[in-house]
């Protein structure tokens, strides 16, 4: 089961108005439960056979196809999948982060 929470849309820098607040969000986890926490870089990677965007869905879908996987092997999978749709052709063009967490 993937359960996806959007993040805020408020900038992290810069002076914090009342309406920037951020939500917290609360869940209860359990033994070998994960969750990532990732920006939008991988997502909105350019490349692929038209050279369109990953986006959202399509990454999602490695996440979770790969979650059982030991944490390596996960790395490796990532790197591999963004290597395969830029072809080493598109350039990156945002910041990538992505952190996994296993209980």
């Amino acid at each position: 089961e993937m359960i996806v929470t959007k993040g805020d849309r408020n900038p992290i820098g810069g002076a914090l108005k009342k309406s920037n607040l951020f939500t917290k969000h609360h869940y209860q986890l359990a033994r070998d439960d994960q969750f990532y926490l990732y920006t939008d870089g991988f997502q909105d990677q350019f490349g692929g056979e038209f050279g369109k965007k990953i986006m959202a869905a399509p990454f999602r879908k490695i996440l979770f196809q790969t979650a059982q996987l030991p944490i390596n092997e996960q790395h490796s999978a990532l790197v591999q999948t963004f290597e395969d749709w830029t072809h080493n052709s598109y350039k990156q063009i945002d910041d990538i982060l992505v952190i996994g967490i296993r209980i």
